[in-house]
């Protein structure tokens, strides 16, 4: 991608604040991108907007420029093959007839699969009951500065810490998760970079699936409502057999029995059978 040409008026991000719409800037289909693959860049104004202006941190000249279409309020800009002179941190504006916009929040840009990939472990193992506490391991003989933690599909939870030699001359870190919940249960995968470059990353580590069972809250008010009626049910049933002799309550001792019965198949069920974490969560 080329550099179309320089704003006239030079202007600085700072400097472009006024009363229009804040424009918006994303990434699709992702903001972190392997090398080589295909990614584009958004980014949406106004419906007055006439000139879209992309900027790259570190450079004080677009990086490029596209005018919108006559129905649309955005426009997009391709890279074909994501490679390192794309990684970085953006921010857009747009030109209109009532002036400069503002510029919109940043845009990090990260490549992966730079650099060798790193390796993962877990301690004590991956399948663990929620409550319990785990260190997730990410490793590596090349000098990282620091390790990405980041777990997959619906949370996409993400985690940085520096790295630490160990006695093996590798780098590492140990991401310490205290308590293991509901959300932590799924797939993780790390990356390591150096602190120079912190938008070019290493391949990815191969994937750690983490297993989170145990009763979880809902099961567990589950439980607890049916040992208080299944308490209940008892009480009446005594209460029943003591004062009650005619047709009408023997009707009902039926339906008693028949309610104490179905409360401890149930209850059975949940204790022999109990309900993953992640189950429980996504009801």
């Amino acid at each position: 991608m080329v550099p179309i040409g320089i704003v006239d008026t030079q202007v600085s991000f700072d400097f472009l604040a006024g009363t229009l719409t804040k424009p918006k800037i994303w990434a699709e289909p992702h903001s972190v991108i392997a090398m080589y693959a295909p990614v584009t860049i958004w980014c949406q104004g106004s419906w007055e907007a006439k000139r879209y202006h992309l900027f790259k941190e570190g450079s004080t000249d677009p990086w490029d420029q596209q005018s919108p279409l006559e129905d649309s309020d955005k426009v997009k800009f391709y890279i074909q093959h994501m490679t390192e002179d794309f990684a970085g941190i953006y921010k857009c504006y747009y030109q209109s007839p009532a002036g400069w916009s503002e510029h919109s929040d940043t845009l990090e840009m990260v490549l992966t699969g730079v650099h060798d990939n790193p390796s993962l472990s877990v301690w004590p193992s991956p399948a663990v009951t929620s409550g319990e506490t785990i260190t997730i391991q990410c490793s590596s003989s090349l000098g990282f500065g620091r390790f990405i933690l980041i777990q997959e599909e619906k949370h996409h939870l993400q985690w940085t810490l520096d790295s630490q030699p160990n006695a093996n001359w590798e780098f590492q870190a140990h991401f310490v998760l205290d308590p293991v919940t509901a959300i932590h249960n799924g797939t993780f995968r790390c990356y390591g970079y150096y602190r120079n470059h912190p938008q070019v990353w290493s391949k990815s580590s191969d994937p750690l699936h983490l297993l989170v069972s145990g009763l979880g809250r809902y099961q567990k008010v589950l439980i607890g409502v049916l040992v208080s009626l299944l308490l209940d049910l008892v009480v009446w049933m005594l209460w029943v057999n003591k004062t009650c002799s005619l047709q009408i309550c023997e009707n009902f001792k039926y339906f008693v029995r028949f309610s104490i019965s179905c409360s401890i198949c149930i209850l059975t069920g949940c204790f022999l059978h109990p309900i993953s974490s992640s189950e429980i969560f996504y009801w």
